[in-house]
């Protein structure tokens, strides 16, 4: 029963047709919640993917599972960190307060954690298939030390559409996928045959939107 799982909902981050997102503590951990409705159209074993594609991807700048539990129809997916932003926010706050010091410094620095990850990814023959700011997560360490200045770190998350492989021959498919269209490589937009490089082309896109807060 819920009464008896040990979180406490602080608030709600996020949400889609098919999942709420919404940041708990667990005794003095904050974490991200993911409970995802399962239905006709969604069973819990294609939700529980997104699980089994997480635990394979230990890297500092890809959000981490730490639990998941089921109740009733729903599965939750309890996620390391929670953050205080997404990219989209983060790059908003940074033009409304012209670009302060450290958000300049640390986005000039997500270029190379962003590349390095999604290198990871693909070395490990997963394509994530919706690369865009909102799926990427920042947070800002200093809140863990009232003495430490501004300094961010920066997630993938969300790999609710990933897809893993045996091998990157296998990665190259043409089945249809949900996209998102701005952040999306022409072959995804026309359900062409894709691979890794649909990634990197959203990857760019994000790139792009970097350099003009810039």
């Amino acid at each position: 029963e819920e009464k008896h799982i040990p979180l406490r909902v602080e608030k709600v981050l996020g949400h889609s047709a098919t999942a709420l997102v919404e940041s708990v503590h667990c005794r003095r951990i904050r974490l991200a919640r993911k409970t995802i409705k399962c239905s006709r159209r969604l069973h819990k074993e294609d939700a529980i993917k997104e699980v089994q594609t997480l635990q394979r991807l230990q890297h500092q700048h890809i959000v981490r599972v730490v639990g998941t539990y089921t109740l009733k129809k729903d599965l939750s997916i309890l996620l390391y960190p929670a953050t205080e932003y997404n990219l989209e926010e983060f790059m908003d706050e940074a033009v409304d307060h012209l670009l302060p010091s450290p958000h300049r410094k640390a986005l000039e620095r997500f270029f190379g954690c962003l590349s390095t990850a999604v290198s990871f990814l693909h070395d490990n023959n997963v394509k994530h298939m919706d690369i865009k700011p909102k799926n990427l997560l920042v947070r800002n360490l200093a809140t863990l030390n009232t003495n430490r200045r501004s300094y961010f770190r920066i997630y993938i998350a969300d790999f609710g559409i990933s897809r893993s492989y045996q091998s990157p021959s296998e990665s190259e498919t043409d089945s249809p996928t949900s996209f998102t269209r701005t952040y999306a490589a022409p072959e995804v937009v026309i359900q062409d045959k894709r691979g890794f490089s649909a990634d990197i082309f959203s990857l760019g896109c994000v790139f792009a939107e970097m350099l003009a807060t810039l």
